[in-house]
């Protein structure tokens, strides 16, 4: 008798899980060809989950970014440039203490913030220059370029 596996296809998805989380950074992350994102990196200790906000994008990525800016607590505009948010960001978005979580396969997906009292505290520097590179996440920093501490 012969027997395979074969994977099921399916278009439903985990439900989501929430997690408390310790920290949230925010960084400016370039990808060559593409505009700038601000990454948001939730921190939980164990991991880190990440959100790419599209200020410089146009059309759906925009649209996004701004829905995700009001949400975060952002004052109106909502900034045109990931410099721009992130000098505006520490100042102005409710304190995230929470995220809830869809693992879509490989990937996990950010899919609501849950707020507390307060600002957040934690913001990467403007000058650092997140981007990937040979399938690993390097930081520039004005020192010059180092792995991702693990």
């Amino acid at each position: 008798m012969l027997t395979t596996d074969v994977q099921i296809l399916t278009t439903e998805t985990t439900a989501p899980k929430r997690i408390d989380i310790d920290g949230v950074r925010f960084s400016r992350h370039s990808k060559e060809g593409s505009p700038d994102t601000m990454r948001v990196i939730y921190e939980t200790g164990a991991r880190e989950y990440s959100q790419w906000i599209c200020f410089e994008h146009k059309g759906y990525g925009r649209q996004k970014a701004s829905s995700w800016w009001s949400r975060a607590g952002g004052k109106s505009p909502t900034p045109k440039t990931v410099a721009e948010a992130l000098e505006r960001a520490p100042n102005e978005f409710r304190k995230i203490v929470g995220i809830d979580v869809r693992n879509n396969g490989k990937y996990s997906e950010v899919i609501k913030l849950h707020f507390g009292e307060g600002l957040n505290e934690r913001h990467d520097p403007e000058p650092q220059r997140t981007f990937i590179a040979d399938a690993e996440i390097v930081r520039l920093t004005n020192e010059g370029i180092a792995p991702k501490a693990a």
